[in-house]
């Protein structure tokens, strides 16, 4: 048995989770249209590989990945092209391009293409399947599977830990994807073992959760080749599925303050995201839906399997017990959720829940009075008091200093502090305003790099005319030479013929 350790901070939060726990997964419904934005995960935006007009089917690759952080999509049910241009696709309400698909209603699928043994597939050739699926984490960060399998296959990690914590209130997606898929979580975990030789497989639970813990402890008992397989409860303890934190509490190793998880010899994937690698390489099948936590006021609370696409306003008035009315609503749990501009938003692969609460009046925001509550529950022991005052007088290399990039936003100290300072919006802006500097920094040392390689190429033309009439002038005055030659010798012939 695995001995567990504590991360620092965290909170002890009302779940909420008793409003879905009885219910099965709804069966997914087919909205008119699906809108895909082609910037729906970590990385540089998809491209498409279909024209206004054209027939697609279920499953089929709309979108190619734009890079090597980049991914796929695919149709989520059979229509056609109806445009591909700019529509509000991000919770903030802003415009991105997108393929809209106008459905047909017959679901038609895509020619499915499975591995048929992966046991005899070799590492590249799962990979290639994970990325040709289109497979992101679907826990909310969204960074494409195939990248973070292959970095963590070069990196030889020894321990793969497939998370099914779910920490955020109200969601509880994940812990019915367990429950009913259970052996589809084993499976993917198999394939994810056969890419990455990790010694070392645990399966992280809640241990408010215990039916997800019975079904996953059941599937593994039944599958002999799951031995070095291990069901892991982990105190309900709010951010305790955060990567970080759940690598902290399985292994007992901190992720280097600017390093990545991997580098700790664990490689960290969503159950959802390891259900959608199973179906991937065993069944063809690309990531197409998702199930969605539906929690909150005013709507039936459960969990539903939903196409990727599938507008918000769409999926409420599927889910709606009544009219919306001054309703609050975000993607994403009570903590770390964001509000929704427009409900015109699709549901992407990342989003895992759809929370409807009432508005209530903002609290004024008054002077910090130096409690230190916030440094005692942030997890990642960050001083969120000085980031916040560093933040709002602009200190960008003292943010650094201070290990702003270290924050994961996880709103813990939001939620304690007394003088209800917004303190995650603060860092959020502050990170986007460094990495603006950046950019605009990369890309004056573009600009810097184009200007002086120009000059470089005008002063080499300069010196190749200079040489090219050099040259002339050289070739000009050896022919006047070689022709003053040839008079002098046709003078001296003239000169020999009259003696």
């Amino acid at each position: 048995m695995t001995s567990l350790y504590r991360f620092p901070g965290g909170l002890k939060l009302e779940s909420f989770k008793h409003l879905t726990s009885d219910q099965k997964i709804d069966s997914p419904f087919i909205p008119e249209y699906l809108i895909f934005p082609l910037e729906q995960q970590i990385g540089t935006a998809s491209i498409p590989v279909v024209e206004i007009g054209e027939q697609v089917l279920k499953g089929q690759r709309i979108a190619k990945s734009g890079s090597y952080v980049s991914s796929n999509i695919h149709a989520s049910s059979s229509g056609i092209i109806d445009d591909i241009g700019q529509y509000c696709s991000k919770e903030s309400g802003l415009l991105t391009r997108c393929i809209v698909v106008k459905t047909d209603g017959y679901d038609r699928w895509f020619e499915k293409m499975p591995v048929l043994n992966y046991l005899m597939a070799t590492a590249e050739e799962l990979e290639a399947r994970i990325g040709e699926a289109g497979i992101i984490g679907m826990g909310g960060a969204g960074f494409p599977s195939q990248v973070k399998v292959i970095e963590a296959a070069d990196e030889k990690v020894e321990t793969l830990v497939i998370n099914g914590v779910e920490c955020e209130p109200y969601i509880s997606c994940d812990d019915h994807v367990i429950r009913e898929s259970a052996e589809e979580v084993i499976a993917g975990s198999k394939v994810l073992q056969k890419i990455t030789a990790a010694k070392k497989v645990y399966l992280a639970v809640e241990s408010d959760m215990p039916e997800a813990y019975t079904r996953l402890v059941s599937a593994v008992e039944n599958d002999p080749s799951a031995l070095d397989f291990e069901v892991v409860k982990v105190p309900t303890i709010y951010p305790a599925g955060a990567e970080k934190q759940l690598i902290r509490t399985l292994t007992g190793k901190w992720v280097p303050a600017h390093g990545l998880p991997i580098q700790t010899g664990v490689l960290v994937l969503n159950v959802a995201t390891t259900v959608a690698i199973s179906r991937a390489v065993l069944l063809g099948e690309s990531l197409i839906s998702r199930v969605v936590t539906i929690a909150g006021t005013g709507v039936n609370t459960q969990n539903i399997e939903v196409l990727n696409g599938t507008k918000a306003g769409d999926l409420l008035e599927h889910c709606l017990k009544k009219t919306l009315s001054e309703q609050r609503i975000s993607f994403g749990g009570s903590m770390m959720g964001k509000r929704l501009k427009s409900t015109e938003v699709p549901i992407l692969k990342k989003t895992n829940c759809v929370l409807l609460r009432p508005e209530v009046e903002e609290q004024t925001e008054s002077s910090c009075i130096r409690c230190g509550d916030c440094v005692e529950v942030c997890p990642e022991q960050l001083q969120p008091q000085m980031l916040v005052a560093l933040a709002k007088c602009s200190e960008y290399e003292s943010l650094k200093d201070y290990r702003l990039f270290n924050c994961i936003e996880c709103a813990c100290c939001d939620h304690v502090c007394p003088s209800h300072i917004p303190l995650v919006k603060n860092f959020q802006q502050a990170k986007y305003l460094i990495n603006e500097q950046k950019a605009i920094a990369a890309r004056a040392e573009i600009s810097k790099a184009r200007y002086l390689a120009r000059l470089r190429r005008l002063e080499r033309e300069k010196n190749e005319k200079l040489e090219s009439k050099q040259k002339k002038s050289r070739q000009s005055l050896k022919k006047e030479s070689l022709q003053d030659e040839v008079l002098a010798a046709i003078q001296r012939a003239k000169s020999k013929r009259k003696k």
